[in-house]
């Protein structure tokens, strides 16, 4: 457990996160269903090991760039209804770290911008519509090199199929 008073000092030396930015991103994290009050002892109120860990992995994910619209909503123990409104426990579709979930983002944004340039290059291979000043030339002469180098190695091993 840590005290409100020690947590706020943790995160501003870890994080750089005043008081007020910290209750800003601790509000983000309710919304997304994260219960994040402290518990009253006496006269000090203190967070959980559990809610230090959720608060820490946030402001890291953050300040690596992260989004917390993208930020993972706490699953509400993993239940979830089917169609058929049969309740039933999906194990494998539990949401990972956040750092697991920004690797499979940023996957996702290579397949993404792997896909946009496999379809530009499709596109201007079909059109030949480019817009730099003789680019058509150059690759029209340069297919044509390619296509006579090929000639010219199948010539040769013709010519080595023939006696002397």
């Amino acid at each position: 457990m840590i005290s409100v008073s020690d947590l706020l000092e943790k995160i501003q030396a870890e994080f750089n996160c005043k008081k007020t930015i910290f209750y800003k991103r601790k509000g983000e994290l309710e919304s997304l269903g994260y219960e994040l009050e402290p518990k009253r002892q006496g006269r000090v109120s203190f967070y959980s090991d559990e809610q230090f860990v959720i608060i820490s992995d946030y402001l890291s994910y953050i300040n690596e760039g992260g989004i917390s619209s993208e930020y993972p909503p706490k699953e509400q123990n993993g239940i979830v209804k089917n169609p058929n409104n049969n309740i039933q426990k999906h194990e494998d579709e539990l949401d990972t770290s956040p750092q697991e979930n920004e690797a499979k983002r940023i996957d996702e944004e290579s397949q993404l911008e792997a896909a946009r340039r496999e379809i530009m290059v499709d596109y201007y291979r079909t059109t030949g519509k480019y817009n730099i000043p003789g680019l058509a030339t150059n690759i029209e002469n340069t297919r044509e090199k390619i296509h006579q180098g090929k000639m010219a190695r199948e010539l040769d091993s013709i010519a080595n199929l023939i006696p002397d």
